[in-house]
């Protein structure tokens, strides 16, 4: 048994021997490959799979840069409705359920405690996908009241994160009345931008405008 054990010990590392120091450099290399270099394709998949989110990435680290702040309002975030259909008061398509959907997986992790949306379908629509996926309350101010929007915010939920969902003309005098001193301009074409706000004391509010990464398309 003894000499068994020997061989046996043997056919490893002695007690003291360097260690080949390959194996962790190509770990290293997998994870974060110099440029230029080229992950064999049967590897690709592994390194994806260990990789978090893009959206949650992009989140996590705007809500990382706001947590420098100190202000009566914690942080206000804020979006246009998804896709909607034709009409006068259309409802979301089934691409903007979707969205909306995905705009609920990303901000699982914000720590939001109240929905606000405006009197039109089609941002109650999406207010509702989002605050039921969060568990959270519901409420609604008409489009045109941004001042009664403000005050809600600054009375009702001056301590909360908060999302507004809200329309591309609406948006950029929300942010305003909310302090933002830069011009934003949101277009009919973009659904995918989320504003995220924060007063500074003294100062204009500090805003990150993320986008919604692509989700790619589910193969048939």
């Amino acid at each position: 048994m003894r000499c068994r054990r020997q061989a046996g010990r043997g056919r490893g590392l002695a007690r003291g021997a360097p260690r080949d120091p390959q194996p962790a450099r190509r770990q290293r290399e997998l994870r974060h490959p110099p440029r230029g270099a080229t992950i064999p394709p049967h590897r690709i998949a592994t390194v994806k799979r260990r990789q978090p989110g893009m959206r949650s990435i992009l989140l996590a680290a705007a809500l990382a840069l706001l947590a420098t702040t100190a202000p009566a309002q914690e942080a206000v975030f804020v979006i246009r409705h998804a896709e909607k259909a034709a009409g006068e008061d259309p409802p979301l398509t089934e691409a903007g359920r979707l969205r909306a959907a995905a705009w609920a997986e990303m901000l699982q992790g914000a720590g939001i405690r109240q929905v606000i949306t405006s009197d039109t379908r089609r941002t109650r629509e999406t207010g509702a996908i989002i605050a039921t996926a969060l568990g959270t309350a519901q409420t609604e101010v008409d489009r045109r009241d941004i001042a009664g929007l403000v005050d809600l915010l600054g009375f009702d939920h001056e301590d909360e994160r908060v999302l507004i969902v809200g329309h591309a003309e609406t948006i950029p005098s929300i942010l305003a009345g909310l302090g933002h001193a830069g011009t934003v301009e949101v277009s009919q074409a973009d659904f995918a931008s989320l504003f995220v706000l924060t007063p500074e004391e003294g100062g204009p509010a500090r805003l990150i405008r993320l986008h919604m990464p692509d989700r790619p398309a589910p193969r048939p």
